[in-house]
């Protein structure tokens, strides 16, 4: 059984058993009568409401409302679970909240594995990361595995292109980007790239902010003319547009001087007034961070003395991951893709047998060239058809884009006992009529 699988099963028992056999007696449950029914703790407390008027939910409360008999929220678990920690767990006992960072870990496994077949997008990796700092566990030791390292694996490949949520997540890890670039050289890049609109504005500035806290060199000059620029954009209602550009400048501008011209107050007002209105998580979850942003200005603020440093070293610490896809032209949409981890200098031959020996879907057949190199001609039960001109071509892809969802192929002519990836790459093994380059 591969060791992920297993940790999935031992967390899947361990949060059924919570749920089945743990006790709440010695907690107090919130009651209608002693909640504080006010959105939050600012100011002074909302008055209790009419118990015969159904009083529309939002925040936390509609959170907790949708919240699945397993304790989690599915793919949005790790929305919720950060949103809670946030409002200090308010008005759950110390079980439930243990309960649902249990499913946070299951959640999050799943992902992991899932990413054989589904590749976890960077921004849920992130998200993930901030979940765990929001529940005080480190993201350099998931079970072993060192999540910040993935994702500023796929950062440094593009920098200029990369969302900024990316690196608002490393720098919640306490990560600096590989590349030294300015705050200004990154916007123009972006600018240049068509994205230069009020969120994506928003969310560098506080990315770069965060970054700053890292003794990154920022131009606080730059920064000034960016705060100012989105600062202007602020409508009469004190929103920006909308409840989800307003919760991300409200972020962004959380620290900004008092000098800068905006209402701040007015904008937390339209926030508050939106929070029952077309409820869904990402509305909700942007408006309680916003709401929170003076005390909570970013997720590693929650646990400023959280050791996130690396997992202790193991004998396999020189391996890497190597992804493998199998795909059929005729049925685009229908592939398989396996994530192994390999010892160093692992050729692609080696790599397809360990495949093999995991999952079935991965067999093949080969025989052994002139020169005693195998040659493959069928993958899957599917050999290569010459009449149709339909073999399995190796392919490697390269220059990969996941803000536009797309990458290069590029065909691999050698044997497979002679190509070696390096960590992180993704091989297909492609049947089609043309070379990969022309997909």
């Amino acid at each position: 059984m591969n060791w992920l699988t297993f940790v999935l099963v031992l967390l899947t028992f361990a949060t059924v058993s919570y749920a089945k056999y743990g006790s709440y007696d010695d907690f107090d449950d919130p009651s209608e009568a002693n909640r504080d029914w006010g959105y939050r703790g600012e100011g002074t407390p909302a008055e209790k409401p009419n118990v015969c008027v159904s009083q529309p939910l939002g925040g936390i409360d509609w959170i907790l409302s949708v919240r699945q008999p397993d304790y989690g929220w599915r793919e949005e678990t790790h929305r919720a679970v950060i949103v809670l920690a946030v409002n200090n767990w308010k008005h759950l006992t110390p079980q439930e909240i243990q309960q649902m960072e249990l499913q946070l870990e299951v959640e999050l496994t799943k992902a992991l594995l899932r990413n054989h077949t589904f590749e976890l997008h960077p921004n849920d990796l992130a998200l993930y990361i901030h979940a765990l700092i929001a529940t005080k566990r480190n993201p350099r030791n998931f079970y072993g595995i060192d999540l910040v390292s993935r994702l500023s694996h796929l950062v440094s490949g593009s920098y200029y292109q990369v969302h900024p949520f990316l690196l608002l997540a490393l720098c919640n890890a306490n990560e600096k980007p590989k590349h030294t670039l300015s705050f200004a050289q990154w916007m123009q890049q972006n600018r240049h790239f068509g994205k230069d609109n009020l969120e994506y504005m928003a969310l560098a500035l506080n990315a770069f902010e965060c970054l700053k806290t890292l003794n990154y060199p920022v131009d606080e000059r730059f920064m000034n003319d960016v705060r100012h620029s989105i600062a202007a954009h602020q409508l009469q209602d004190g929103s920006f547009g909308n409840v989800y550009t307003t919760a991300l400048v409200v972020q962004a501008l959380a620290s900004s001087p008092n000098s800068l011209d905006w209402n701040k107050q007015r904008a937390l007002v339209y926030l508050r007034s939106q929070s029952t209105v077309d409820l869904n998580m990402i509305s909700t979850y942007l408006i309680e961070l916003a709401l929170n942003s003076d005390r909570i200005k970013f997720i590693k603020d929650l646990h400023r003395n959280l050791d996130m440093g690396p997992a202790p070293e193991r004998r396999d610490r020189d391996h890497y991951f190597v992804q493998y896809t199998v795909r059929v032209e005729e049925n685009p949409d229908v592939y398989f893709t396996i994530s192994i981890k390999v010892p160093p200098a692992s050729n692609f031959y080696y790599i397809m047998n360990e495949s093999a020996k995991h999952d079935a879907k991965f067999n093949f057949s080969s025989y052994a060239d002139k020169n005693g190199n195998p040659v493959i001609y069928s993958i899957a039960g599917v050999p290569n058809d010459a009449e149709e001109n339909l073999y399995w071509r190796l392919c490697l892809q390269t220059d990969v884009n996941h803000n536009r969802h797309d990458a290069v192929l590029k065909t691999i002519y050698d044997s497979p006992i002679s190509f070696v990836p390096k960590g992180y790459d993704h091989i297909i093994y492609w049947y089609k009529n043309r070379e990969c380059e022309e997909t």
